[in-house]
């Protein structure tokens, strides 16, 4: 074999191994660059959906609470009106407030439970919506990746 056909031979070996090596390193920035982005991501999501379950308990724990308060009140305010006069009277305005107060209850934990629902909807979409921008940002720089080692490429010294 002659001497020039040697050289070629190396040369185009060490060619095609450069382009192995360029074309490796684009995938795997790609590939690392979409694992940190779904890391990111899946955190987002965990600490959006934890902040939902925590507002969830508070509002329970509260409103749970408020309506034990409201019980306490109408049967302090039921023994307060045993043995009087206008007992029937004061007994039923003693209900009337506590079905008041727990109807006020639910509509405010229901008005709160939607705004955490909501809040946790939307830090979802907005997670989403990034994760999908950030994918199509990484890929479309991978495309220019390969397409800047294929331009750099000698095909002439790759083909013998």
């Amino acid at each position: 074999m002659p001497m020039g056909n040697a050289e070629n031979t190396t040369a185009r070996k060490q060619n095609v191994f450069q382009i192995r090596t360029q074309m490796s390193d684009a995938y795997m920035k790609l590939s690392r660059g979409l694992f940190d982005r779904n890391l990111e991501s899946s955190n987002k999501l965990s600490d959006a959906s934890n902040s939902f379950v925590v507002g969830k308990h508070e509002v329970e724990q509260e409103t749970s609470k408020r309506a034990a308060e409201a019980s306490m009140e109408y049967t302090r305010s039921a023994q307060e009106a045993t043995g009087k006069e206008n007992a029937q009277r004061l007994l039923a305005d003693a209900y009337q407030n506590y079905a008041t107060t727990l109807a006020g209850l639910q509509q405010d934990a229901y008005r709160r439970l939607q705004d955490l629902y909501g809040k946790l909807c939307s830090e979802s979409a907005e997670a989403t919506e990034k994760a999908k921008q950030t994918a199509r940002q990484q890929y479309v720089e991978y495309l220019k990746n390969l397409q800047q080692i294929w331009s750099s490429v000698d095909i002439d010294a790759l083909v013998p």
